[in-house]
């Protein structure tokens, strides 16, 4: 546990990677906000609204 690259909750989407952070703006996506990762406050996540549209992006980003 810990280690998942995404995490979804109800109307939000957390990236745990500046990587995919990155794509997802690239891709037109508005990131809510950034936060510190509650299990690794070392890292920071990337907050975005929930939405079918994200969660393609995000299965296509996986996919390459």
């Amino acid at each position: 546990m810990g280690k998942e690259k995404v995490i979804i909750k109800g109307d939000v989407f957390v990236a745990k990677t500046k990587r995919l952070c990155k794509y997802l703006t690239d891709k037109g996506f508005k990131m809510k906000r950034e936060d510190v990762d509650n299990l690794n406050p070392n890292y920071n996540v990337y907050i975005f609204n929930n939405s079918a549209a994200v969660r393609q992006a995000v299965a296509e980003y996986f996919l390459k």
